[in-house]
């Protein structure tokens, strides 16, 4: 049987240490960055409190960190365990029209509506057909965004795309049920 010097027995002592003080809120946002859903999962229902008031270092949600870490997945799983974000509808209409997939993605993540209306029945695919931004459409339309969704006028986002010569975009949306 070997005996451990003093030396080694601290350094075991402080590892042993260091692994038991890695908290809960620590080992969700190693779970949120790596994707593991079913660790989210389980430290959200262990502590349903830190998804809703818990930050980390600089001062973002478990849901606000998932969508910068574009882990929307857990940020659906966080959502579905009472992690909330206001996200104002007019901010995603201008990102949409923006054409910054990475912040819309950021917005769904945080739960945007996609289907969201504006005063004149606009939706953020309208927004995104208007531009010609194909790949935020096509993202919406993955997202579930309604594809014939009409605005007050009747048009739909095919409708915008076509009056305003988006080939690619009036392409993409007949792909996917597009009607004018």
């Amino acid at each position: 049987m070997r005996v451990l010097s003093k030396k080694n027995v601290v350094v075991v002592l402080l590892l042993c240490l260091l692994s038991a003080c890695s908290s809960d809120e620590e080992k969700l946002f190693k779970a949120i960055e790596k994707g593991d859903i079913l660790t989210v999962s389980r430290l959200a229902d262990k502590d349903p409190n830190f998804i809703k008031y818990g930050k980390d270092k600089q001062g973002r949600s478990p849901l606000e960190y998932a969508a910068d870490m574009e882990q929307l997945d857990a940020a659906k799983v966080l959502r579905e365990k009472g992690a909330s974000y206001s996200v104002n509808e007019e901010e995603i209409f201008k990102t949409v029209k923006g054409g910054d997939i990475k912040q819309v993605k950021r917005f769904i993540a945080l739960g945007a509506e996609v289907n969201a209306k504006d005063k004149d029945g606009w939706t953020p695919l309208h927004a995104a057909a208007l531009q010609g931004h194909t790949s935020t459409a096509k993202l919406l339309i993955a997202k579930g965004a309604y594809v014939n969704a009409k605005n007050i006028n009747g048009w739909t986002p095919l409708y915008e795309a076509v009056l305003l010569e988006h080939p690619a975009t009036a392409e993409m949306l007949r792909k996917h049920g597009g009607r004018k």
